[in-house]
């Protein structure tokens, strides 16, 4: 086995730990499921697959009821492939402060482009 193929694998193993540490102890949604349902002071994370190479980018579309979620970051994870281009995930996470239902509708667009998303993701979050 040489060095190279070594040091590549080392990385590939290393950069998945370090995702799954971003996230230890929190369950995370993809696009999959409409409906979450969580309690007050909880966090929920959603992790959408996106390429911003290609100028796409997830946005928050809609409004997002303030008493019952409020966003607390967002940030981008890119794939432990060393291809060109490869894409990676765009992590949303909100935590859930005031009891009710909300929705979440993230869009993945171009923002300098006035036409609707190429994609949506709808979820609908109840805070019990």
């Amino acid at each position: 086995m040489s060095r190279a193929y070594r040091a590549t694998w080392a990385g590939l193993a290393v950069a998945g730990l370090v995702m799954v540490a971003g996230c230890a102890g929190k369950k995370v949604y993809g696009a999959g499921p409409s409906t979450i349902e969580t309690t007050v002071g909880q966090d929920i994370v959603i992790a959408l697959e996106s390429n911003p190479t290609t100028g796409y980018g997830w946005q928050v579309g809609g409004r997002v009821d303030p008493a019952i979620v409020a966003l607390i970051s967002s940030d981008y994870q890119s794939s432990p492939s060393t291809a060109l281009g490869a894409g990676g995930h765009q992590r949303w996470t909100f935590r859930a402060v005031g009891r009710g239902t909300t929705t979440i509708r993230l869009d993945y667009a171009r923002p300098w482009e006035l036409t609707s998303p190429v994609k949506s993701a709808t979820f609908t979050l109840v805070v019990r």
